[in-house]
């Protein structure tokens, strides 16, 4: 499976985190691909490590 790079702002208040689960993710999942963000991989301590 291919991978989709998310790209968002961050600290909205909520409003971009829920366009991503309510359109984007629906959308990349129906692609065929698997969305990844850097802000819910626990991996990454800074975003700067993958930017």
């Amino acid at each position: 499976m291919g991978r989709c790079f998310v790209i968002q702002p961050f600290d909205d208040g909520g409003e971009f985190d829920k366009r991503y689960e309510d359109v984007f993710l629906p959308a990349i999942r129906d692609a065929g691909l698997e969305p990844y963000r850097v802000d819910r991989d626990p991996s990454v301590r800074a975003l700067s490590e993958i930017v």
